[in-house]
């Protein structure tokens, strides 16, 4: 498909996304004056602990799977693993056996729409075999992750990651919100960003795929600029790579290679060395 086709579809598409969100904010105010009659109550005062195992100090090797619908999720390193949430919807399940925790909110309903949730999950300082988080509506803030692979897939909110360590596999796709995240070093990281800024700072190795939307992505690499090739494909915005903007083609001969497609947001790729 050529850029110029490509970029009529982008538009179209996101002319349907912003029609479909007029209609959803519309009706929305009908769903607000109703949920005070028919609305569930999922949501408990307090927070409630839903498991507090005290013999789990390390989760090395272990599977990590999150799948939240309206739920921020936020998760802080701790000597021990526990969970705790003001969402009667969410479950837990830990298996030993396949080294797997499995933690999942049921579908809300409409009435529950304005609803607020969140989720603290407490880890040990550990190396997950695999991360997996997907939410539709919700934030992500960590302050530490250390995985050999990582999926996380939003919908809607924003991400934060103080600390990040991949060892195989990266992949993000997010949605509508802000993206914040410090990686010590990632390998293979792709990343589709929607609509809203992105701010990566990080050590990529291995073959890198960025793609950029309607916000801008600002990518800071924190190893030398002669360490990285770059296959670049521009739309409507620019792509800068250390203060000149570049035209489509190829750049560079290093051993870590980062392909670079933009739609109509700006992509900043700056260097710390």
């Amino acid at each position: 498909m050529s850029t110029s086709k490509k970029i009529i579809k982008f538009i179209a598409e996101t002319i349907a996304i912003l029609l479909i969100a007029l209609l959803v904010y519309g009706l929305s105010y009908l769903i607000y004056g109703v949920s005070f009659i028919f609305g569930n109550n999922n949501k408990y005062n307090d927070s409630v602990l839903l498991i507090n195992n005290n013999e789990i100090k390390e989760l090395d090797n272990y599977n990590l799977y999150i799948k939240t619908e309206k739920t921020n999720v936020i998760v802080k390193t701790s000597n021990v693993f526990n969970v705790s949430t003001n969402n009667k919807n969410i479950g837990i399940d830990l298996n030993k056996d396949t080294n797997t925790i499995s933690i999942t909110e049921k579908k809300l309903s409409l009435f529950n729409f304005f609803d607020s949730y969140d989720m603290t999950i407490y880890l040990p300082d550990s190396l997950f075999k695999e991360i997996r988080i997907d939410t539709n509506a919700g934030n992500i803030i960590s302050n530490k992750f250390s995985t050999n692979k990582l999926n996380l897939k939003v919908g809607s909110g924003k991400v934060v990651i103080d600390s990040l360590v991949v060892y195989k596999k990266a992949n993000l796709n997010t949605g509508v919100g802000s993206v914040n995240i410090n990686g010590k070093l990632i390998n293979n990281l792709s990343l589709s960003s929607g609509i809203g800024q992105t701010n990566i700072s990080a050590n990529l190795f291995g073959k890198n795929y960025i793609e950029g939307g309607v916000g801008n992505i600002s990518l800071n690499l924190l190893n030398e600029k002669r360490n990285y090739s770059f296959e670049l494909k521009k739309g409507l915005g620019d792509i800068i790579i250390d203060n000149e903007v570049k035209a489509d083609g190829k750049y560079g001969d290093g051993n870590s290679s980062i392909c670079v497609e933009t739609n109509i947001g700006k992509i900043d790729i700056t260097f710390s060395k």
